[in-house]
């Protein structure tokens, strides 16, 4: 089953790539419906970091910050966290909710990915690099 929920995934992505916003949500939806038809709260993260994206393309920012935020917390309750995932997600969750003016949670978000990342990669990759320019570029635009 997680196979085909990979296959989901990476159809949504095709559907982004080619802007065809409709399919990739309905791809989207039935990638959900599965994980909740197979009890995985795991597999609901990665389709639900995709439909925040969705949202974001479709112009709605709120249901994208919906989306990511509930990703975020899903990522949180698992096991065994996948903390690369989860600084993904925090960067994503942590830039819209800048951009929405939840400009304090917005930045711990940032924060955290960026210390995440440098637990993970050390502090020059281009990952953390990355996190660091957009936590700075957030806080000069306020400063």
């Amino acid at each position: 089953m997680k196979d085909l929920k990979n296959f989901l995934i990476d159809l949504a992505d095709v559907y982004e790539a080619t802007d065809s916003l409709d399919e990739m949500k309905e791809v989207l939806d039935e990638s959900l419906a599965l994980a909740a038809l197979l009890g995985r709260d795991d597999m609901k993260i990665a389709p639900l970091a995709s439909l925040a994206k969705h949202a974001y393309h479709s112009g709605d920012k709120i249901v994208a910050l919906q989306h990511a935020e509930e990703a975020v917390a899903l990522a949180r309750e698992q096991k065994e966290v996948d903390t690369t995932r989860l600084a993904m997600l925090l960067l994503y969750g942590g830039d819209l909710n800048v951009e929405l003016n939840n400009r304090e949670r917005g930045l711990a978000q940032i924060s955290e990915a960026v210390k995440i990342r440098t637990r993970v990669y050390g502090h020059d990759h281009m990952e953390v690099r990355q996190a660091r320019g957009l936590l700075e570029h957030h806080e000069a635009r306020e400063a």
